[in-house]
């Protein structure tokens, strides 16, 4: 800021006026301040109160808080929530997406069969919020990886992705779905060829991708249950838990169960966990991530690993299995299987596919039917 500008702003910013300025957004939005952002505060606001002629502290509370304060509140708002983001961002968590939890949610639809057969049909719509999703690269990116899980298998299922967040003008970008720039760099080539448009240096969501997700304004400190007419598969809540306090959490996680299905799920970021706020949910770990998961057999699933799930290509049958659990038991073992002591698989069997969203790396997404036992529900 100009440092004649600066020079206009009366010098009635202290401990008070900030406790009050922090109060006010904590109360309207549910989001915490630790010290840094304390210290960033008054700087942050003053280039709202200049778009306002506003200089003193004490006026901009005041203004805030009166009859014609409210669509300042929401300026101040998408201020303090910015964040930045990426696509691909925790891939690990897409991983366990497409190998253990649509599997799973597929096989529910496949009565006594076993192993389940994933093309059985009809099947209903799997429902997926990302709940603080931001400018929408979450979003986008779990609608690409469920789009090539579906054309990589030959799977036959529908999906709809939610996205909400608080800051209105990350849900206008949301919306527009246009990128560039270093957002973009976990992206490969054929991807962006696939699902965007390019213009330039920009890059636009593709229709079919836009056909799949909606954005709207939420803010999670409110009850927002009656939002969703049907119950949800699939909360993405990652790397937001941080900004609420723990009393804020509760009343969300709660929500999060509130509107979740039977035999659901819920992922948090990487530093987060439920621990202290909910044991509504079992915590399921996995070799390089983890999840939550809803179910009604929470004391028999308890560290559960998911069972084979059964798909066709080329007139084959297959098992999907790229994110083995941390440990489990097999039983009735080829003699040719390669399996460590603590249930790992080492170099699987037979075929390997060819994935587009790995930059053309070959990864192991699939193993012969005939090369893997049943595997059992993990043991203590």
């Amino acid at each position: 800021m100009d440092r004649s500008v600066e020079e206009l702003f009366i010098n009635d910013y202290n401990i008070q006026v900030e406790n009050k300025l922090v109060e006010l957004i904590e109360s309207k939005s549910g989001i915490t301040f630790d010290s840094s952002k304390r210290k960033e505060l008054k700087n942050d606001l003053m280039p709202l109160m200049e778009d306002l002629n506003i200089y003193s502290f004490i006026q901009y509370y005041d203004y805030l808080v009166s009859k014609h304060g409210a669509q300042e509140m929401i300026r101040l708002i998408n201020m303090v929530t910015v964040n930045e983001t990426y696509f691909f961002r925790l891939d690990d968590h897409f991983t366990l997406l497409k190998t253990v939890v649509i599997p799973e949610i597929l096989a529910q639809n496949s009565g006594e069969n076993h192993p389940p057969n994933l093309h059985q049909q009809p099947f209903r719509t799997i429902r997926i919020w990302c709940a603080g999703c931001s400018s929408g690269e979450e979003v986008y990116s779990i609608a690409i990886h469920l789009m090539e899980l579906k054309r990589e298998y030959a799977l036959d299922f529908d999906f709809m992705i939610y996205g909400t967040d608080i800051n209105s003008d990350m849900i206008s970008v949301a919306e527009k779905g246009v990128y560039r720039g270093r957002t973009l760099n976990q992206v490969p080539k054929p991807i962006l060829e696939e699902y965007f448009i390019r213009q330039g240096d920009e890059y636009t969501i593709s229709r079919t991708l836009r056909q799949k997700t909606a954005f709207f304004y939420l803010n999670l400190k409110e009850d927002f249950c009656e939002e969703f007419d049907s119950p949800l598969d699939i909360v993405f809540y990652r790397n937001v838990f941080i900004y609420f306090s723990r009393e804020t959490n509760i009343r969300i996680i709660e929500n999060f169960y509130r509107i979740l299905g039977n035999e659901s799920y819920l992922f948090l970021g990487p530093s987060e966990s439920l621990w202290n706020i909910s044991d509504r949910f079992v915590l399921r770990m996995y070799k390089n991530s983890y999840m939550y998961h809803k179910t009604e057999h929470a004391d028999r699933d308890k560290n559960k690993t998911s069972l084979p799930l059964i798909f066709n290509r080329d007139g084959q049958d297959f098992l999907m299995g790229d994110a083995a659990p941390v440990q489990f038991e097999l039983d009735e073992l080829p003699d040719d299987s390669n399996i460590t002591e603590t249930g790992q698989l080492v170099n699987p069997p037979n075929k390997t596919s060819e994935s587009r969203l790995n930059n053309g790396v070959r990864t192991s997404l699939t193993m012969n039917i005939d090369s893997l036992a049943r595997a059992r529900d993990l043991v203590d």
